[in-house]
């Protein structure tokens, strides 16, 4: 029996009153998707030959278990049937809504169904088929849940509880039971139901079932699409089709409230949901199996380091606001997988992932010297006492970041620094002045987040410039990556 995710990486532009601009950046439309490879399940990416060439992503992809399929988004019926519309109704002002502004949007969210679709009927009966939104958790759930929830569901447990549910129930889906829905177009939809129908959003990010119950509900989608913007001459994305072709149908929904509460959905499917301490704000005193605490001391396997930054939830790879500075350690300290680096790093102690960072490096560089710096004692933390040391100072004083310095003879022998301290201007000035002197040569100095308000970038980097000409600082290389959010100064 084989069990595989479908899903689809496109990059797509908005039409050109709205800026031309991309619609979600590569890391942000394939973040999900790239931290649930595992080699139990099969994987379909759909894509088109730009996004593939572009984003190279038979290198980010190159599993054996991973199937990319290029499709160009041209279909004769989407720009014979569906664009000649949506065109019509951007000429005439629906600048906002994606489907009208986001060039051959509209297909790549039909496609969804056409996807599952193709790929049941490339399978045996037996197996099971499920859509998963490469970039499901970029933007969904309440702010207070967002990043928590990927701590749980980036992980293979997430999976084999969806494929669970399938084979108990034959085809699963989301549904928003409070998402409103304007008047109008619920009774659009309503005449192409059932009379009394209870009409819902169906989010097209997580969907599907055995091959079975995938054709008998999802085969007619074409046709029943066709025949609702033929009476309406107007488009709706996949949402409201999924409602329309599950409607009173055999189908286990995980239901939730608007869409700051999707990630209840998922709690369920996990069987984590429990309405006595689920609030849809807070998540405090909400407990799981699947905090960093429980996995602290597991043996992780990762392929790359953003992998294995997104399982330990922390905020260097594509979870917390996408960062991504996983991508450029990589690259950069990679040569010290095999030596004996030494390495600093201001701040440690982030409550969401408490002591995460110091896992992050232990697992990175097997005979590193590590000195984690912060102003909170740091002691209680989990973490090998053999290869790491944490210290408490201020990185604003001199004097604490000097008795660390000297108290450890660091000076002259540190590989490479990480400041991601309080994100202030002078502290990160203060450290920089500093620590910057007792690099080896050839060695890095990390500020991260220079975007931070605090941060003021612009002062920042000025500043250390002037620091760097006043004192002679030997500079080989200054480069700011990332967004302008990292910036990485070479001795």
């Amino acid at each position: 029996m084989v069990l595989k995710i479908v899903t689809s990486i496109y990059e797509l532009n908005y039409e050109n009153l709205r800026g031309g601009g991309v619609y979600k950046g590569f890391q942000l439309l394939t973040e999900t998707i790239r931290a649930l490879i595992f080699d139990e399940y099969e994987y379909v990416i759909y894509t088109n030959k730009h996004t593939y060439d572009k984003h190279h992503l038979s290198e980010v992809f190159n599993r054996p278990n991973i199937t990319i399929k290029i499709q160009e988004l041209n279909s004769e019926f989407y720009t014979t049937k569906i664009n000649p519309i949506r065109q019509d109704r951007f000429s005439k002002g629906e600048i906002y809504d994606r489907i009208y502004a986001v060039s051959n949007y509209m297909e790549v969210i039909l496609n969804k169904i056409k996807h599952i679709v193709d790929e049941s009927n490339l399978s045996n009966e037996d197996d099971s088929v499920i859509w998963l939104d490469s970039g499901l958790f970029g933007t969904s759930c309440h702010n207070d849940w967002r990043d928590y929830i990927k701590t749980i569901v980036y992980d293979k447990f997430f999976l084999d509880k969806i494929f669970e549910k399938v084979d108990e129930n034959g085809f699963i889906a989301t549904k928003g039971k409070e998402i409103l829905i304007n008047y109008e177009l619920k009774d659009r939809i309503a005449l192409m139901c059932d009379e009394g129908s209870n009409i819902n959003i169906i989010p097209g990010c997580l969907f599907g079932g055995k091959v079975k119950n995938n054709l008998d509900l999802l085969s007619n989608y074409e046709n029943l699409y066709l025949e609702y913007i033929t009476k309406n001459n107007e488009l709706v994305s996949e949402q409201e089709l999924l409602f329309m072709l599950t409607n009173n149908k055999n189908v286990k929904f995980f239901e939730f409230g608007d869409w700051l509460d999707l990630q209840k959905a998922f709690l369920q499917i996990l069987d984590l949901y429990d309405e006595k301490k689920y609030k849809i704000d807070s998540i405090l005193g909400y407990q799981t199996n699947k905090n960093l605490e429980d996995i602290v001391d597991e043996d992780i396997t990762f392929n790359n380091f953003t992998e294995l930054s997104d399982k330990l939830g922390i905020d260097k790879g594509s979870i917390h606001e996408n960062h991504m500075y996983s991508e450029v350690y990589e690259k950069m300290l990679s040569k010290y997988i095999d030596g004996e680096p030494v390495m600093i790093e201001i701040g440690i102690l982030d409550t969401r992932f408490p002591g995460g960072c110091l896992k992050f490096w232990d697992i990175i560089f097997p005979n590193m010297k590590y000195y984690g710096f912060d102003i909170i004692d740091c002691n209680h933390l989990k973490y090998n006492r053999d290869k790491i040391t944490t210290v408490i100072g201020d990185q604003n004083n001199p004097e604490d970041l000097m008795s660390m310095i000297n108290t450890y003879d660091l000076s002259g022998k540190i590989d490479f620094i990480i400041d991601d301290g309080s994100h202030i201007s002078e502290h990160i000035i203060t450290s920089f002045k500093t620590l910057y002197p007792h690099i080896k040569k050839g060695g890095y100095y990390f500020i991260e987040s220079l975007h931070a308000g605090y941060a003021e970038r612009d002062n920042t980097m000025s500043t250390i410039n002037s620091i760097i000409n006043e004192y002679g600082f030997e500079v080989t290389t200054k480069e700011l990556v990332n967004n302008d959010k990292l910036w990485i100064i070479t001795k």
